[in-house]
């Protein structure tokens, strides 16, 4: 699949451009209405077909060339809820909103490769998923529910990465993001003042405890091999210095790779909290909530993948894989039902410390959104041809 070296330009300086248009309009999970707007625009003017309001609104578009299989190429679409401090010219116009993770690049390249592949002399067809509320929203359970993967043999989707440089794609096999599973517990007591301590059970002093305790589970309860986290994310409680408060909630998250370590650590969370009571005599009441399951690549696909980067060294290389993500990612709900792979894609921005994802100065390298976008279509279009192969072989020999 050639571009020419002026449409080559032509396609990042568009991709650049739509990269900072989205950028500067943010919006949270299931309300990304101006971004919606955008996408469909630009898809307007590629004269691509496309669905609206998927998953409220989310948006699925189709190129179809014929034969071959239907390969997905998602791309999320929701900000943060975080006030951007990057000092950049086309940062957030929406107060308290940021891409602070990189979706307005999944974005651009997603519309990348789809141009690329609109005029491509390849077969098969492409599905674009413009997904709403990856961050906590599972949206792409919302779209598989609303039909997102009819019709679609594999899916491939991707993240920025700035941890590699531009143009390292790391390709791994197997489980590559965690499960993250968020819990709350409650403890409650009478409440009362606070020069009288022996007169009320004090939920904030057990609280404090709880944290500290629920690190144990991690420290001394499960394999050093196995990566596993429990952060707190949240405390509440008190309304004034001189009041011992009757409330307090803790609220976190359960970052596990394997399905024994998960269960011990969920258990241990309600025994930790269930202990504290007792040694308190204050009362927890514990809610888990299942999180996303993780994301596990499948190893044929990215066999195929992998063989396309190594096709382009000029475009692209390969990054040896790390070890698995502790984060969650509502991919994996495409991965329980269609075979496919999850990328990182190097997109580290040109300074000495890259600010992290999910903080106020997040940025990246927007010379990652052509390696992105290119091996998007490329392993899409290889994708389309391989798997309907392996489609047509299956479909003799059950003749």
């Amino acid at each position: 699949m050639e571009i020419n070296p002026q449409d080559r330009e032509s396609l990042f300086n568009r991709m650049v451009a739509l990269r900072r248009r989205l950028h500067q309009y943010p919006e949270p999970s299931f309300r990304e209405i101006r971004t919606a707007e955008i996408i469909a625009a630009e898809l307007e003017r590629l004269g691509i077909e496309f669905r609206s309001g998927v998953g409220g609104t989310g948006i699925v578009a189709e190129i179809r060339k014929g034969g071959g299989a239907t390969v997905a190429i998602r791309a999320d679409m929701d900000g943060l809820p975080i006030e951007e401090e990057t000092g950049l010219d086309f940062a957030s116009r929406n107060p308290g909103m940021m891409h602070a993770c990189g979706h307005d690049g999944h974005m651009a390249m997603a519309v990348g490769a789809a141009a690329i592949l609109k005029d491509a002399e390849v077969g098969g067809s492409f599905r674009f998923i413009f997904q709403p509320a990856e961050e906590g929203g599972g949206g792409a359970g919302v779209m598989v529910k609303q039909g997102a993967l009819e019709g679609v043999d594999v899916i491939i989707g991707g993240h920025i990465d700035i941890t590699g440089e531009c143009g390292e794609i790391s390709a791994a096999d197997g489980l590559i993001c965690a499960w993250a599973d968020e819990f709350s517990i409650e403890i409650s007591g009478n409440g009362g003042h606070a020069a009288r301590p022996h007169e009320a059970p004090d939920p904030v002093v057990a609280a404090a405890a709880l944290v500290t305790g629920l690190q144990s589970l991690v420290s001394r309860g499960a394999d050093p091999l196995r990566p596993c986290v429990i952060s707190i994310g949240e405390i509440k409680a008190g309304t004034a210095p001189n009041v011992i408060a009757g409330r307090a909630v803790i609220r976190g998250t359960i970052r596990s790779t394997d399905s024994e370590t998960r269960k011990k650590l969920i258990n241990g969370v309600k025994r930790v909290a269930d202990a504290t009571a007792v040694m308190f005599e204050v009362k927890t009441e514990t809610v888990m909530k299942q999180g996303y399951p993780p994301v596990v690549n499948d190893p044929r696909i990215i066999r195929t993948v992998r063989k396309v980067i190594e096709r382009r060294p000029e475009d692209y290389r390969l990054r040896q894989p790390g070890p698995p993500s502790l984060g969650g990612e509502d991919f994996s709900f495409y991965l329980e039902r269609r075979p496919g792979c999850f990328l990182r894609i190097g997109a580290r921005p040109p300074v000495a410390e890259p600010a992290p994802p999910h903080s106020p100065g997040f940025d990246f390298d927007e010379k990652a959104l052509m390696p992105g976008a290119l091996l998007f279509a490329r392993a899409a279009a290889e994708l389309a041809e391989t798997e309907g192969g392996t489609r047509q072989a299956a479909a003799g020999d059950r003749r």
